[in-house]
């Protein structure tokens, strides 16, 4: 998960609303405009293998989007959730918010895991619980970041 950084802060939450919703932004283009390529070539007779990596391509290009829309201070998601909420107060409240709903996040996916490990799949539990379980441990890191975001805002 990564996000772009500036030599200068952004003029306003807004102008940081905006640059932070640019990525997800364009992944939900490019993967809707894959889609429709995959859709008309099945109609017209492309080969079923390159529709379905175009397919393939639309889907992850979805699964992009998902992530980066993700509430966590270093996705864009995060700094979209701070930058309309640093609108409305100062910076240090929202920054706070954004750490807490990425551990919230990260707790709800561990229990998503525990439910799976013990009615469907063991690994694949095992497997969903550890990545909520990562989503908390990067709280702390997340905070840092948040910190120096907080220290060195306009």
């Amino acid at each position: 998960m990564t996000s772009a950084r500036f030599a200068t802060s952004p003029r306003g939450p807004r102008a940081e609303f905006l640059i932070s919703a640019a990525g997800p932004t364009t992944s939900l283009g490019t993967g809707l405009l894959l889609l429709t390529v995959a859709g008309a070539g099945a109609g017209s007779g492309l080969e079923p293998i390159v529709t379905a990596a175009l397919a393939w391509l639309a889907l992850m290009h979805g699964l992009v989007v998902v992530e980066n829309l993700l509430p966590g201070a270093s996705t864009d998601g995060g700094q979209m959730i701070y930058a309309a909420l640093r609108r409305r107060r100062d910076a240090e409240r929202p920054a706070t918010i954004v750490v807490r709903m990425r551990c919230l996040l990260g707790g709800v996916v561990v229990g998503a895991g525990v439910v799976v490990m013990f009615t469907v799949e063991v690994v694949g539990g095992v497997v969903v619980a550890a990545v909520g379980a990562l989503l908390i441990s990067e709280t702390d890191r997340a905070r840092l970041v948040d910190d120096s975001i907080v220290r060195t805002s306009p």
